[in-house]
């Protein structure tokens, strides 16, 4: 079995390695990054921005 590394954090990580176990593969998860939330006033944001952009999943799970 061929083992690949994975190293994007949780919680994509076990996402992933359940993927690549399903293909046959030996998936080593070791998260090289962790995503946190930085402090934000969003009603300042909210009354001062005419659009909001989205970049990932995590910006809207830290929102």
């Amino acid at each position: 079995m061929r083992r690949l590394l994975v190293t994007r954090p949780e919680p994509g990580a076990s996402r992933t390695a359940q993927r690549l176990e399903d293909l046959g593969f030996k998936p080593i998860l070791l998260p090289l990054t962790e995503t946190v939330a930085l402090p934000a006033d969003a009603d300042r944001v909210a009354y001062s921005a005419a659009a909001v952009a989205v970049t990932s999943a995590n910006a809207v799970r830290h929102a």
